[in-house]
């Protein structure tokens, strides 16, 4: 089917879904179910699949298929948020940002979503303070896109000290915001290990929270062998404090 579309019509949009649906793998639709653990209707298309389609529907004109765009499927609120992602145009990008943020249900939409996101990346100064709002909200997944974009694209030192308030500020606390977290400072160890450490003990984590940031320390290659076994020492100097 052709994606680069001078303008989107319902009838193309149909069409589209036709077509999403004769790629779909009814096999890789159980397997991505146990993953996701969301209750969503999907068509079984891989993530490297999606990127090619979207990228391809926004180097035409991509804000009437995003007009038009339905999101009933899984594939098509990915497609959604990596369309987006491709925008060159930052006013663009601004006007969908939010409205997309809100419709995010899962965490591989968030995550793969988040990834390519290269307008943040360009200018992380202009959207710290919108990601800030993010995670003081009390939606689980707008609370996850902040940390996950924290994650992608603020691996500059000047932003830890903010990043480190924000995860103080979070208001609420399910399995996939602290998985972000633990995710999030194992990344700050790898790159700004003296800055964490200094002020570790001050942040409110809890015990799943703290054994996934050292589990995951330990599992980089990243991580040297005696930072590895630092962090051990940490974790059960932890675990007698609870």
């Amino acid at each position: 089917m052709e994606l680069k579309k001078e303008l989107w019509t319902e009838k193309d949009y149909k069409e589209f879904i036709t077509y999403l649906k004769s790629i779909g793998d009814p096999k890789f639709i159980s397997f991505s179910k146990k993953i996701i653990k969301e209750e969503v209707d999907m068509l079984g298309i891989k993530v490297p699949v999606l990127k090619i389609i979207a990228k391809q529907i926004a180097c035409g004109n991509y804000k009437s298929f995003l007009k038009i765009n339905q999101n009933h499927y899984y594939e098509e609120v990915m497609i959604e948020g990596l369309v987006i992602g491709y925008i060159k145009e930052e006013k663009d990008f601004d006007s969908y940002l939010d409205p997309f943020v809100k419709k995010i249900n899962n965490w591989a939409v968030c995550d793969t979503c988040t990834a390519n996101m290269k307008i943040i990346k360009k200018n992380p100064k202009k959207y710290f303070p919108i990601l800030k709002k993010y995670i003081k909200s009390k939606e689980e997944y707008q609370v996850r896109f902040a940390l996950v974009c924290f994650l992608d694209h603020y691996k500059e030192s000047q932003y830890v000290e903010e990043i480190l308030k924000s995860i103080r500020s979070i208001k609420i606390h399910t399995y996939y915001i602290d998985m972000a977290i633990a995710w999030l400072l194992c990344e700050l160890f790898i790159h700004h290990k003296e800055l964490l450490l200094k002020q570790l003990n001050t942040l409110p984590l809890n015990t799943f929270t703290f054994h996934k940031f050292v589990s995951k320390c330990c599992d980089s290659y990243r991580v040297s062998k005696e930072d590895k076994e630092y962090l051990k020492t940490l974790k059960n100097n932890f675990e007698k404090t609870i």
